[in-house]
Parts: structure tokens; sequence; C-alpha cells
């Protein structure tokens, strides 16, 4: 449907709008950002701010235009996170049991421990992903995938820290999941299966021992029942600070609002 300039136009236009150029007899046409969903999704391909469309018009005679059309897209693995955006997100994470000397003492299942998860648990809602906590506090915050019968690819690691920790252990493993979601979301690209960030309670074992309870109830080399009975030097169980630091945003998730 779209009409073919002159050939002695210098710069085509449609609209008053250069749509092209000459090469030879061909006009060609690029469309950055192609993102016509309905005839995207007809030939299977995915949707990306970063596709092009590129249509060539072949003049064969005064009669006869030869139309070949082009669809490409940066492959995902060239796609990059935002390095700096990941960086702020891990020193913002680090505000909350800020030591004098630049680390974290953010103990498991403490006060501290609650406004880490609830801030990464806002993060993920704020992407669009979905929220589920286990009974032991384990928290996995999933993206959702083209097929939802698949098991998730799953990423993450832990937020408390050694009493007198650094800002990345653990940490990382959680934010740099949510930075890769936030690349997806980014460049509209959809994975075929649900991608899940984890994130595991009391993985470092300082304030309840053994360490990776979290993780270790969710492999099954735990007992829920055994992970909440043990006790920290106040004689605290974890099952009773779980309860008791469960934030807000994990409250409604559990239905506990």
């Amino acid at each position: 449907g779209r009409a073919l300039p002159a050939a002695d136009q210098v710069e085509p236009t449609w609209n008053g709008t250069s749509v092209g150029r000459w090469e030879g007899n061909t006009f060609i046409v690029d469309s950055v950002g192609f993102d016509d969903r309905t005839w995207l999704d007809k030939f299977g391909y995915p949707h990306s701010e970063n596709m092009r469309l590129q249509e060539r018009y072949r003049r064969i005679d005064k009669d006869t235009l030869e139309l070949t059309m082009t669809l490409t897209h940066s492959p995902v693995s060239q796609l990059r996170i935002n390095s700096e955006r990941l960086w702020q997100s891990l020193m913002t994470l680090a505000q909350i049991g800020a030591t004098p000397k630049g680390g974290v003492a953010r103990l498991a299942l403490t006060d501290l421990d609650r406004q880490g998860r609830d801030l990464v648990v806002r993060w993920a809602r704020e992407l669009g992903m979905s929220v589920t906590v286990d009974q032991i506090g384990n928290i996995f915050m999933r993206r959702a995938g083209r097929n939802p019968d698949l098991p998730p690819v799953m990423t993450g690691s832990h937020i408390d820290t050694q009493p007198t920790g650094g800002k990345f252990d653990g940490n990382y493993g959680v934010l740099a999941g949510l930075e890769v979601v936030r690349t997806l979301n980014d460049h509209q690209v959809q994975t075929q299966a649900p991608i899940e960030v984890a994130v595991w309670t009391n993985e470092e074992g300082t304030r309840f021992t053994p360490s990776m309870e979290g993780s270790g109830v969710f492999a099954g080399q735990f007992t829920v029942e055994h992970a909440r009975a043990q006790t920290d030097v106040n004689g605290v169980s974890m099952g009773d600070a779980l309860d008791a630091i469960v934030g807000e945003i994990e409250m409604q998730v559990l239905g506990r609002e």
C-alpha cells in the first residue's frame, strides 16, 4: 500500500517526512523499532525495540515492482545489562545496615533484614514480577515466560550478611538477577520459560545455625520444623524471628494482612 516516489526525487518523502532512499533502481525504506505485534506474532518473531524492517522496492519495468522485506533484530546474545543501574541498586541496598567502615551488618531475620527484603520485593513488583514466599521465608520472584508449564530458569542468592560483611556477598547474586530482568524488559524480550530470582533465608548462618537453612529446606535437606526450631544466642527461635519480621509486602503475598 506504499506509493513509490518518483525516481527523480532527491529525498523521497511521505507526508512531508523522509521515508527512504534510492539505490539505483531500488527504493529502500527502513523502519527502526518496528513493532507491529500482529505481524510479528503471525510469523513467530519476538517483540523488541531493536527490530528493524527493511522494504526494498525494485522497479522491473514501468508497470511492475518487486518487493523484498527483511526483518532483523539484535540477538539476545548481544544484549548487555546496564552496569551503572546494577551498581546503584547494590549501593542502595547496602545502605540498609551500613557500617562505618563501608561494610554491611544485616543479619538474618532482623528488622534490617526485613527492610532489605521489602526493598527487593518492591523492586521485583515494579518489574512486573510475581512474588511468592514459602514457609521458611524464601522469596521467589518470577517473570512470566511464553510457556508457563516450563520449569523456570532460576538464579539468585541471599541478602542476609555476616556481622562485618560486605556489600556484594549474596546481594550481587540477587540484584544481578533483577538487572537481567530489567534488561529483558527494556528490550521487550519475552523468554520461552519463566525466569525466577530467589532470595534464600538465613544463608549465612551467622544468627541461626546451620547455614543455608532456607535453601536447605528448599532442597529437602532440612524440614521446615527443624529450621524453625533453631535458636540464636538469645534463645529466639528462627520461626519466631521469621514471624516477627515478615514485611508488609510479604504479608500480602502470604495472605496475612
